[in-house]
């Protein structure tokens, strides 16, 4: 599979044009997997298989990874099977039957009382209109 994952990289960093860090990120998911399925018996990227994708997925949880980090996971492993579907190595999903990995929505840091006096009080810009810097 580690031969599959180096297309991948190829593919994304030449085709796609990700990012050097979404690169790295996805590899090192990639080949996290790679080594799981080894240790499960597993070689050949024809045996990505819904059920063992999910536990994967929930191994990653047991040790501890934080929910961004499961998430770009299964988003990297979402990306390799689609490629792996176009050079047609894989017919079906694995994926299909995998949750979203969407993560909790979180509210945004409020400010406190003493950085929203700050900013009523800061003088307005010099040479500003009069006007306007009342208004801001």
């Amino acid at each position: 599979m580690h031969r599959e994952i180096q297309a991948f990289r190829d593919y994304l960093e030449v085709e796609a044009g990700a990012s050097p860090h979404t690169l790295e990120a996805y590899l090192r998911d990639l080949e996290n997997l790679a080594e799981w399925m080894e240790k499960q018996g597993l070689r050949r990227a024809r045996d990505l298989t819904g059920g063992y994708l999910q536990a994967w997925i929930l191994s990653l949880r047991k040790e501890g990874k934080a929910p961004r980090s499961v998430a770009r996971a299964l988003s990297a492993l979402r990306g390799f099977v689609r490629f792996l579907q176009g050079e047609g190595v894989l017919e079906g999903d694995p994926t299909a039957t995998l949750g979203g990995g969407h993560l909790p929505l979180s509210l945004p840091r409020t400010l406190s009382k003493e950085e929203v006096e700050r900013i009523l009080d800061a003088p307005p810009p010099p040479r500003s209109n009069p006007a306007l810097a009342l208004r801001n």
